[in-house]
């Protein structure tokens, strides 16, 4: 949903929809075995990533599931064999304060905590 004012509040208790705007950028993926052969730079080893849909979001597509992204957010953790609690910095576009804080509080808990539920 576009918001009805033309800006988006991302985290903001103001947000109410996106507002489009344009962007730019590039990221160059090499396998490690080929970076290190080739005397590259490694400056980051993406141990694991994560997707999720299931086809139905009461608030639409603008609203995704908190639980889902949650669980979503622990399993990738969890598949890659980190600790979320040793990052640093979390990036996030247009989610709300709430969705936010629901998905990352419980995506945070110690593994023990979050095996049971």
């Amino acid at each position: 949903m576009m918001s009805p004012d033309g800006v988006c509040y991302s985290f903001d208790e103001r947000a109410n929809g996106y507002a489009r705007g344009e962007g730019f950028g590039v990221l160059i993926l090499k396998r490690l075995s080929t970076a290190v052969r080739d005397g590259d730079t490694i400056r980051a080893l993406i141990r694991s990533t994560g997707v999720n849909q299931d086809g139905f979001t009461s608030g639409g597509v603008s609203q995704p599931s908190k639980d889902s992204q949650a669980t979503l957010i622990k399993e990738t953790y969890i598949k890659a064999g980190l600790e979320s609690q040793l990052t640093g910095y979390f990036e996030a576009h247009g989610m709300s304060p709430q969705f936010r804080r629901r998905a990352l509080t419980f995506s945070y808990l110690p593994r023990d905590r979050n095996s049971s539920r």
